[in-house]
């Protein structure tokens, strides 16, 4: 294993200790493992080491061997001398299929059942830079509303041009879900408008304003969008809500 000169935060395995013990001219400094920080340390370790070898599967039959190999997995863990909480219901159930959304047949048969499919992963959060070959910030927003349980919102500055253009959707997520709005922003440059805090205000939004110019600069702009299903998404765009 060739190691890099500079800092690292990473597991020593038995491969990169063998490394260490060669290089004489070089100096090592190492940390301890605790019990506090090993259960996060050894997941993302082992969570790519389960990714390549789900992906060396071969070619054929690549899909079964994929779930035979998570099963076994989910099998050791759970036959483990403690109690992990995890057992065999835990597998994947075959032949492999994702669960895509969970609705209420009264809604259905009243025609209100299907609900907008964000076009981002739920399984993932991004970045997104309003390019002219991207995803519109704008667009993005109003389909991940649509099936958000509680919104936080953290934007360095609102202005009512840019609050327009999700408007009617943050008044239909808010009388879906109402006080689960949460807004901070500040006064940095003077640029926040009453004009579009007001209305926020009217939804039942539960907005905090940072008057602290001195000392803070905050400029994020990121939305959270929280799902009682547990599949939560982040977006971090490049442009407040702001003309």
């Amino acid at each position: 294993m060739k190691l890099a000169t500079g800092l690292y935060e990473a597991l020593i395995t038995q491969d990169a200790a063998a490394s260490l013990a060669a290089l004489e001219e070089l100096a090592a400094e190492s940390g301890e493992l605790t019990a506090e920080t090993a259960p996060q340390v050894l997941a993302q370790h082992l969570y790519v080491l389960i990714e390549k070898a789900l992906r060396a599967a071969p070619y054929e039959d690549k899909l079964d061997t994929q779930l035979r190999l998570a099963s076994q997995l989910v099998e050791h863990l759970s036959e483990a001398a403690w109690n992990t909480g995890v057992d065999n219901t835990d597998a994947a159930s075959l032949p492999g299929r994702l669960l895509l959304s969970l609705r209420d047949r009264a809604h259905d048969r009243l025609g209100t059942g299907d609900v907008e499919r964000p076009a981002l992963s739920l399984r993932q959060s991004d970045l997104i830079v309003n390019g002219p070959r991207d995803l519109s910030l704008g667009s993005q927003i109003r389909s991940e509303l649509a099936s958000a349980d509680r919104v936080d919102l953290l934007l360095s500055f609102l202005k009512f041009s840019g609050l327009r253009v999700v408007r009617n959707e943050l008044e239909e997520f808010s009388r879906r879900n109402p006080g689960k709005l949460r807004v901070l922003t500040t006064t940095y440059m003077g640029a926040t408008e009453i004009e579009a805090l007001e209305p926020l205000k009217a939804m039942g939004a539960d907005i905090r304003i940072s008057y602290d110019t001195r000392r803070t600069r905050l400029h994020a702009k990121a939305w959270l969008f929280h799902r009682n299903s547990g599949f939560s998404t982040g977006l971090v765009g490049s442009s407040n809500l702001s003309k």
